[in-house]
């Protein structure tokens, strides 16, 4: 009987120590990194992508689509969230104007929204990274 409890709790400690290397690795944990939406213009029309920290990606609007950014994407991008001085942008954008699309970040705790990301240079970056993947996918 007591071989038996022995080798039980031998057999917990190793699951737990794969788990645990699993989720150091991010197997287990697959975080939302960002989302960005991007409504009005012309057609009035709103396009939503989701990025994941593993790099999955949802896009839902004219076009929905699931892909998966290159490990050279998601490095990019992750550089572009990090220049972004998100604290100092403003949480929601002016009044709408003309027919300019107006963004939604969605990062860590912030949520910011813009009708010009090329306020922020690191927005930018963000915006247009995540516009060509829906562009590709069109």
């Amino acid at each position: 009987m007591r071989r038996r409890s022995i080798l039980l709790v031998t057999a917990v400690l190793a699951a737990a120590a794969v788990l645990l290397a699993a989720d150091t690795l991010g197997v287990l944990y697959d975080g939302l990194l960002v989302r960005l939406s991007a409504s009005g213009g012309l057609r009035g029309t709103t396009t939503t992508v989701a990025v994941w920290d593993s790099g999955r990606t949802v896009i839902t609007g004219e076009v929905t689509a699931r892909t998966r950014l290159t490990p050279w994407q998601r490095r990019d991008l992750r550089a572009a969230l990090a220049a972004t001085d998100f604290a100092r942008l403003p949480a929601r954008a002016p009044a709408r104007c003309c027919d300019r699309l107006v963004y939604v970040v969605q990062y860590r705790r912030w949520t910011v929204s813009t009708a010009e990301p090329g306020d922020d240079p690191g927005l930018r970056r963000v915006v247009d990274l995540l516009g060509g993947v829906v562009s590709a996918h069109r």
